[in-house]
């Protein structure tokens, strides 16, 4: 699965965000600024993307906007 691929901190912010907790909250939950957690979802949707690029030849846009996949979409 895609998410496996994601190193921890990564991880538990992305499931956090996916759980349908703002960015805000996830910081505040984990610990950490609201900056480092929006740089790690980014970059775990990097991750992601690239996973289902090289599986299924599937090209998923990045946004720092809004969410372009629902969890379910990734198993």
């Amino acid at each position: 699965m895609a998410i496996d691929k994601l190193p921890p901190a990564q991880r538990l912010a992305f499931l956090h965000h996916h759980n349908d907790q703002r960015c805000k909250d996830v910081a505040m939950t984990l610990q950490k600024s609201e900056k480092t957690i929006r740089n790690q979802l980014l970059s775990a949707q990097q991750v992601i993307a690239n996973f289902l690029k090289e599986k299924w030849d599937l090209n998923i846009p990045i946004s720092r906007k809004k969410r372009l996949y629902r969890m379910d979409q990734l198993n």
